[in-house]
């Protein structure tokens, strides 16, 4: 019951990022952007799944649905909002992805991967179609557990009704991790999270589908970004370079993308 008031929470976020998104810009607002003519119309289509995501759940759990929270979504034209789009529904999709594990009933592990298998469409469309890039990263999606998704979604919560923790469950999230702006496969760079106050090396987890790249945090803070990372994926802090769990877990996890072109080329920042 508690993994699908989780998931409900957040097709409740999905179902008010898309509505607050659309009624903010119109379809001249997508044109005058440099957005095709019918991206606007998909993305309506998008946001009629997410409401009938939230119908189905909120049939599913009857009284015990958890309610909607209020939400702040950091865009501010049709660009940012297609970026922010792309980054959920993956997220979302990794959220599926995990969350299958804690259902006992095989109708709804069916309807699961049914909805998952939607999201990843949305996704795919939204990196291709309007970002001319990647549709997929790996041959696997990468699941998350759910404190992992709660940390990366926990930033677009405002606040939430005082009923909804008991109806989630106990999940908790972590401390935030960010990148600097524009940081790329190869660089050095430093990445933001409250550091622990142990001297015990720490190490960042590039993870993407079931493949994780293990780099660790030097003397100085930084981190030598894997040359070799490509496409979406996430990265974590963690105290150990052998074993990713939650008792590791140190910060994050972020989100990351590097798109790709059909020559498995990495796409300029600028292009």
């Amino acid at each position: 019951m508690q993994a699908l008031n989780f998931v409900l929470a957040l097709e409740h976020m999905g179902n008010a990022f898309y509505n607050q998104s659309l009624a903010r810009y119109l379809q001249d607002d997508f044109v005058q952007n440099g957005l095709p003519t019918w991206a606007r119309g998909r993305w309506v289509e998008v946001a009629e799944h997410q409401a009938t995501y939230v119908s189905f759940l909120e049939n599913v759990l009857g009284d015990e649905a958890v309610q909607p929270c209020t939400y702040s979504f950091p865009h501010d034209d049709p660009w940012s909002f297609a970026e922010l789009s792309y980054m959920l529904e993956t997220i979302s999709t990794s959220a599926y992805s995990g969350a299958a594990r804690y259902l006992d009933d095989k109708d709804l592990v069916s309807t699961f991967g049914s909805i998952l298998a939607v999201k990843a469409r949305h996704s795919a469309w939204v990196n291709s179609a309007i970002e001319d890039a990647n549709p997929w990263s790996t041959a696997f999606d990468t699941p998350l557990n759910l404190n992992q998704i709660l940390t990366l979604t926990s930033p677009f919560v405002v606040s939430c009704p005082a009923t909804q923790q008991p109806l989630v469950g106990p999940f908790k999230t972590f401390p935030q991790l960010s990148f600097p702006p524009n940081s790329q496969p190869g660089q050095i760079v430093r990445p933001s999270f409250e550091f622990p106050q142990s001297t015990d090396p720490l190490y960042v987890w590039f993870t993407g589908g079931f493949q994780s790249v293990v780099v660790p945090i030097n003397e100085d803070r930084t981190v030598s970004m894997p040359p070799q990372i490509k496409g979406s994926l996430y990265a974590m802090v963690l105290s150990s370079k052998s074993t990713m769990s939650d008792d590791h877990t140190v910060a994050g996890p972020a989100f990351l993308n590097f798109n790709f072109d059909a020559n498995d080329q990495r796409i300029p920042l600028d292009s």
